[in-house]
This record gives structure tokens, sequence and C-alpha cells, in this order.
């Protein structure tokens, strides 16, 4: 098969497919509905003779569209006899290999769930020892890498196409407008058009090749309304209209093309608002508020539901997890559930959906770095510990994107700000290499 029977679309959703994106996330990604998808990814399946998207994955990647998900430096790969690698062969030689190539995947999966179970702690031994494998594993999955140009910290992050996009943040200067685009490959920074204002403690996502950055602070504790967008395709930055009221420290996801922002700082009072943001119309509208008025907290999409996460509210700790479906809010019904707590005593740092799964960052109570991982099946915690071989900065952004979570800057002990980059690999991932005849 030549990649030219595929069309510049069925390209781009493969490639998407290949990153583990679900109908949802390709669909916000592109800007296009989630039928839309449906109808491309029928149509690429047919002509490459898939049945699954595993199965598409292994053709984009056998074609050189996408990338093997990690080198074999960065995480240990299955190594199987009578394997070899060699040049692209046609789809009709490659697709009567695609059921050896998902046995082998199989195989895999259930490697990478044995880790997991060892990792939680589920297969030790009465007396806690670890296999020195995982132990091994354990240290290759800090890795520190080239840091900011310039120290910060309460800045705005988005991902897209293997970047991350950084926006904003306090300095030593103070609070900056700059955009920089840290390229998750070869670690280098592209600074890009300032933002027209300076902000901090803001957040952005990316809605059909736009990153929206609705308020922030003009300076510490004083809040803006501005709505500021840049347009990825021609480097540009617009307006669009300003948020009812001054709003920072705030929760923000996008689901099905709209924006959703949740609670905040107003300058004089956290909130429980919802409000959400339609980009096509332009236009901002109060939705159902929540219970329990909360800062600093994220808003994590799983699914069709947003989990909001962490935060502080009143001086205390915001402990419970509260879920909204946006679906639900009209009349009659209720949008919003609750959640497991976060532990007593846990001090939030960041929550993230990684691989479809939500992942909670903080400190325990002896200030251990403790990743938590949350299954809604169960409505459980799966924790456990890690000692970052580099000292994590206090109060760092983050972002995660495929199984690896990204710090970005925050403060050092001194309380200076920090122009630490670390990345954390949280889903260990097994690559399987090329299957031939």
């Amino acid at each position: 098969m030549e990649n030219a029977e595929l069309s510049e679309r069925e390209i781009e959703i493969l490639k998407l497919v290949g990153q583990g994106k679900s109908n949802k996330e390709i669909a916000q990604d592109l800007f296009i509905s989630v039928n839309t998808v449906k109808v491309h990814l029928a149509n690429i399946f047919k002509k490459i003779g898939a049945d699954s998207r595993l199965e598409a994955t292994l053709f984009a990647i056998e074609q050189g569209l996408i990338d093997s998900p990690r080198t074999p430096t960065e995480i240990p790969a299955v190594t199987l006899p009578g394997t070899t690698s060699t040049e692209v062969q046609p789809a009709r030689a490659v697709q009567a290999r695609w059921k050896v190539a998902l046995r082998f995947a199989l195989i895999a999966l259930l490697l990478g769930g044995l880790f997991l179970l060892i990792r939680t702690g589920w297969l030790q031994t009465e007396t806690g020892t670890v296999d020195p494998l995982v132990s091994s594993l354990s240290q290759q999955r800090w890795s520190a890498l080239s840091p900011l140009p310039t120290e910060r910290a309460g800045c705005a992050l988005a991902a897209y196409e293997n970047k991350v996009y950084i926006i904003g943040g306090e300095g030593p200067s103070g609070v900056v407008n700059t955009l920089d685009a840290y390229d998750l490959t070869t670690t280098t920074l592209e600074s890009l058009p300032a933002k027209p204002t300076a902000i901090r403690a803001a957040a952005a996502v990316i809605i059909g090749g736009n990153i929206y950055v609705p308020g922030g602070e003009t300076a510490p504790g004083q809040p803006t309304n501005l709505l500021e967008i840049y347009q990825l395709q021609n480097s540009q930055w617009r307006q669009g209209s300003p948020l009812p009221y001054p709003v920072s420290r705030y929760g923000l996801a996008a689901v099905e093309g709209m924006l959703y922002l949740f609670g905040g700082w107003d300058g004089s009072q956290i909130l429980n608002d919802v409000l959400r943001y339609d980009p096509i119309n332009d236009r901002w509208q109060k939705m159902t508020a929540f219970a329990m008025p909360r800062a600093d907290a994220q808003a994590v999409l799983l699914g069709d539901k947003i989990y909001l996460v962490g935060g502080s509210g009143n001086a205390q700790p915001a402990n419970p997890i509260e879920v909204y479906t946006p679906s639900l809010d009209q009349p009659g019904l209720t949008p919003w559930s609750r959640q497991i707590s976060l532990p007593e005593g846990f001090k939030f740092l960041g929550a993230q959906n990684l691989n479809g799964t939500l992942f909670v960052i903080g400190r325990d109570e002896d200030e251990a770095f403790t990743l938590m991982q949350y299954t809604p099946q169960n409505n459980t915690w799966y924790s456990y510990e890690e000692t970052p071989p580099e000292a994590l900065a206090a109060e760092p952004e983050m972002i995660g994107t495929g199984g690896e979570i990204y710090f970005f800057g925050g403060k050092n002990k001194d309380l200076s700000f920090s122009s630490q980059v670390i990345r954390y690999q949280a889903v260990f991932t097994i690559v399987l290499p090329r299957i031939t005849k």
C-alpha cells in the first residue's frame, strides 16, 4: 500500500490514532465531528486492510507515517527470537502478518500489566522486596531535559503535535507575556509571537488549531477578564469575547469543541462557577455551579466527563473529586456527582489524563513524591511513591502527553524561580519490533 492511496486528512487521522487518541480527542484536535472521524476511520481500515486501531497503528509504523513510541535507549523493548528489521513491504504482504503482530501485542500488554502489579506492590514479598528489574526500570523513568532559557513559575501549558506551548508566567523580572514552543523530541525552545497581555496563574487549551488563554493575573492578585487566542496556523494573536468577570487560578478543559472554566479566584473570593465558551459564536455562558468553591484545581477530561481535582477552598484543601457531565447540564438533569476524595494530608500538585486514566501527582505527609492512579470502575486509588533523582522545584506547572508527565519551572527552596524541565514516565510502554516473514 502506498501512502498516496490515503488522503491527507486520512493520514492526519491515522497519525492521531497512532498517538492513542480517541475519536473524541481526534475530533477536538481537528475541529470536526466524531461522526466524521468514524467515517474516515472506516475508509482507512478498508484501504489498509485493518480490523482494529492496533492494526492501523502497526501499519502506520510500518509505513513510516509515525515513529515507534520510544527509542530503545529510553525504555526496554521485548526481544523476540527470529525477528529482524526490513524495508516497508506493500500492504498485501504486511496484512498477512497482522494476526501474528496482534498476538505479540497481547503478550506485551500482559507483561505491562505484570509490571504494574509489581510496581503497585501487589506482587511484592512479605518483606517488601521488589524485583531488581522493576527497580532498574524505576531509575529510567526520570529525565532532566534542557532547561528553560529563563526561570519562571505560574505559566500556562498546552500540548500539540509533540510540542508544549509555554505561555506567560512570572519570573525575576515580574509577569511576562512570552510564548515559547518546547519540542519534546529535540528539547529545544522556539520563541513565538508574544501574547498581547502578560499573565500568570492562567491555563490554556487547544481547540481547532487555536490556543485559548482566558483570564489570569496581570500582577499577583489582580485577575483579568481578557480572552486571548493564538492561531497556530498563522502565528497570530486575537482577542475573543471577554469573560463575564475577572478570574485566575481556575480549572480548564475542552469538550466537543467547547471550553469549560471551573471556579478560580476573582480578586476577592474563591468561586464555584462554571463558564462555558462557544468558539463559533464567541459567547460565554454560565452553567450549573459545583458544590465546593475551589481555586488551583485541575479539570481533567476522561471520556465524556470532566473530573475536577484538587485545589483549595476557604483556606483548606479541596479533597473531594467532583465530576461534571456536560451533556447533562440542562433543565431537569443533574450534571454534577462526587467521587472518592484525595487522602488527608496529601499535597496536591496536579492531575493529568494519561492514556485514558486519571493520574494525580502530589506529595504525602513526609514530602515523598506520590503518584496516584484512579479507576472510575471501582472508585479506588492505587498509589506508589517515587524518589526523583533530581529534586523537583515546588509549584511546577505540569502537562501529560502519551504516558509521560512533564514538569516546567516552579520555585526553588529559597523561593527563587526555577528553569527546570523534568520528564517522568508514568505509564511504562513495551515496544514491539517489526515482524517480517
